[in-house]
């Protein structure tokens, strides 16, 4: 499992002014199954559902059973990056999925956790230490500000 940092597949085509169209499609050679939007364990190669991470070539396992939905994510704040010019999306949990969210960072110290959304892979960080707090962000330095807020309305769209 690599984590090359490659240019995002995700399609930035401007349609009008501040609109971003993604390419939500899934890619040959990933399992079928459709994964609800959120964070999800990353298990052993053939121990889960096969996904290739957007933008690379990089496959991974993840367990079917998410860690925390979009269902659970309580605010979101796009955010530029203070080491250079790259853009995130923080998103903070429900008081209940933060308690999650500690568990399985604590659990996966070393390894990775993967954000999946409308069933695409988006993001594998490895997971340094325990994450208290119920703080979590995409900041894989690949998705431009236009790209992150559609990522986030797909997110949202996912709450209702």
């Amino acid at each position: 499992m690599s984590n090359n940092k490659a240019t995002a597949s995700l399609q930035d085509e401007v349609t009008e002014p501040g609109q971003v169209v993604f390419d939500w499609s899934m890619r040959p050679g990933e399992d079928t199954l459709t994964l609800v939007t959120g964070w999800y364990y990353v298990v052993e190669p053939g121990q889960g559902v096969k996904r290739i991470l957007d933008g690379d070539t990089s496959a991974y396992w993840l367990n079917p059973e998410p860690i925390v939905t979009a269902k659970q994510i309580a605010a979101f704040e796009l955010f530029k990056s203070s080491f250079d010019i790259s853009w995130g999306l923080s998103m903070k949990l429900s008081d209940e999925s933060a308690e999650r969210w500690q568990v399985a960072t604590g659990n996966s110290i070393g390894g990775h956790l993967a954000l999946v959304v409308n069933n695409k892979l988006l993001y594998t960080p490895q997971v340094n230490a325990e994450i208290t707090g119920g703080m979590t962000a995409l900041n894989r330095g690949t998705y431009s500000k236009g790209q992150l807020k559609a990522i986030m309305k797909a997110i949202q769209a996912e709450q209702q």
